[in-house]
């Protein structure tokens, strides 16, 4: 049976829990304000039991909605209402780790990797934002379906908020000292690596071929009793990203799963994929995976990252690719326009803050490309930090007669957030950046700024003396 989640959110189907003694419920939904498809876990009590609950989640809902990376189910949104408490996340397609392996046996040495490298490529992610995942296992990884997408990790610090203060119950996924930080998540990364390509329980025996001594070599590494001389989770990142073409080159093999029918052990491994984008190798006999429209997202942002470089001048904006320096464009002075303020983005609604979010990244991506930074100086709150530093890095950029080259916006989708006031209205924007290169007065490049790919960077807006300005920027590192 249907119902509302806050007046927003429709649930459609139980997923998950229910179950007499289960103290959450997942379930399919749709977001009313957006029409986007969402998960909601549906906390009950004894959890619900906690009178400080609701004001963690609450205070903690901006940090976590500000983790974007394209192997994190990001949370949406935590609603409060009626005696629910609901955290909204991506909706994930898929199957949790745990039934993977039970139901495919292990991964081969290249495609364990791959998806142990987008693992280890969100948590390192997190770490940079100081968030913790504290509970990283089987059931919070899902695996992509057979016809792609990309392996995700669930509940982002979710154990530690919810179970405020309890003493974590022992698991395998647990680090000996029992904390929860980045070391311990390490840990329990190593432990999932492990299992990845042995099919088996943390410490149990190998079952047919002994998996790739290199990795087994990066697991223990990963598992070392002092959290210190664990890597972080970049470093995790890095050593599998060197592995992944060595690895990739080898021929699939059989594992020796008892009780597996004929061929059940068997997994291809795909050659010349790029790093941390879909994991269709995963998939047993399935030579080239049909992309659906749920894995497009995925496979985009993989060939965002692998080729930002080589994608300067697509996403720069237009009339940009022919300028080296400024005043030498050579399709004339009419190659780079400043973009005109839609009609759409001057009313107070909802529907007016997208369009202005628009507009206000076209307003920046022309400021980088001519040096012209009033209008979007026009279009900004002086306050906003993060809005000053590109703003800066603009001007200081041309100051002396140099330039700035690439550095083109790219607005895929924008979405009005659930935690807003006409005052202060808050938005999702899912953006492209290509890399930037400061060019001297002669032209000579003088340093590089990387490019962003399907960055989700959170707008707040304010409504003042009749239009619209950027009063923050919240995601760290977004347009600066």
């Amino acid at each position: 049976m249907s119902r509302m989640l806050g007046g927003r959110y429709l649930l459609t189907d139980l997923l998950a829990g229910g179950a007499g003694g289960a103290a959450t419920e997942i379930w399919q939904g749709v977001d009313g304000a957006s029409g986007r498809p969402v998960a909601v876990k549906l906390l009950r009590p004894p959890l619900t039991a906690d009178p400080g609950l609701a004001d963690r989640l609450i205070g903690a809902r901006s940090a976590l909605g500000a983790l974007w990376h394209h192997g994190i189910a990001r949370l949406l949104d935590v609603v409060v209402a009626e005696g629910d408490i609901g955290l909204v996340s991506d909706l994930v397609p898929g199957v949790d780790l745990a039934r993977y392996l039970t139901t495919n046996g292990p991964l081969a040495p290249a495609p364990a990797a791959e998806l142990a490298v987008t693992l280890a490529e969100a948590l390192a992610t997190a770490h940079r934002l100081g968030i913790v995942h504290g509970e990283l296992k089987p059931s919070n990884v899902v695996v992509p379906p057979p016809e792609g997408g990309t392996v995700r990790v669930t509940d982002f610090a979710v154990r530690s908020l919810v179970r405020d203060g309890e003493r974590p119950a022992p698991s395998a996924y647990r680090a000996p000292e029992g904390s929860d930080s980045e070391p311990a998540d390490v840990y329990a990364l190593g432990v999932l690596l492990y299992e990845m390509l042995t099919g088996t329980p943390w410490r149990a025996d190998f079952h047919g071929v002994e998996p790739d001594r290199r990795l087994l070599d990066l697991v223990d590494r990963c598992v070392d009793a002092d959290p210190a001389a664990r890597p972080d989770a970049a470093a995790v990142a890095d050593r599998l990203r060197e592995l992944i073409p060595e690895l990739s080159r080898l021929r699939r093999r059989p594992v020796d799963r008892p009780g597996a029918g004929p061929g059940a052990g068997l997994v291809d491994q795909p050659v010349g994929r790029p790093v941390g984008g879909p994991v269709a190798g995963v998939h047993q006999r399935r030579a080239r995976p049909p992309v659906t429209r749920l894995a497009v997202v995925a496979v985009l942002a993989a060939a965002a990252v692998v080729g930002a470089f080589a994608a300067v001048k697509a996403l720069s904006p237009p009339g940009e690719a022919q300028t080296g320096r400024r005043g030498t464009a050579s399709a004339g002075p009419s190659a780079v326009r400043a973009p005109a303020l839609p009609a759409t983005a001057t009313t107070a609604t909802i529907q007016g803050g997208i369009e202005f979010v628009r507009y206000w990244f076209e307003l920046l991506g022309y400021a980088t490309a001519t040096g012209d930074t009033a209008a979007l100086v026009a279009a900004t709150n002086p306050g906003c930090a993060e809005c000053q530093a590109a703003i800066d890095t603009i001007r200081s950029s041309y100051a002396t007669g140099g330039s700035l080259r690439g550095g083109g916006y790219v607005v895929r989708f924008v979405n009005n957030n659930s935690f807003s006031t006409l005052d202060r209205s808050v938005y999702d924007a899912t953006v492209d950046r290509s890399p930037r290169t400061t060019l001297d007065p002669a032209g000579v490049a003088r340093a590089s700024l990387a490019g962003l790919s399907f960055t989700n960077c959170i707008l707040i807006l304010e409504w003042t003396a009749g239009r619209w300005r950027v009063l923050q920027v919240a995601t760290p590192g977004c347009v600066a």
